[in-house]
């Protein structure tokens, strides 16, 4: 594994910590993350792990390939 995760804060608020409605319905939905590791390594990318309850109703594991391994 990566040993550890760094994970960035993306754009603030207005300072009042109030956000419009309007620009909240527009913005992208997901989350994106920076990943930092001490040396170069390869990342390979895996499906979501699930959230909760309703995530384990579509989340099927599958083992690591060959070439991940």
């Amino acid at each position: 594994g990566l040993g550890w995760i760094a994970i960035e804060p993306g754009p603030s608020t207005d300072g009042t910590g109030a956000e419009d409605l309007d620009i909240l319905s527009t913005i992208d939905k997901r989350l994106h993350l920076l990943v930092h590791v001490a040396k170069p390594v390869e990342v390979f990318v895996r499906p979501p792990m699930p959230v909760g309850r309703l995530g384990s109703t579509w989340y099927e594991y599958s083992d690591l390939t060959e070439k991940e391994e």
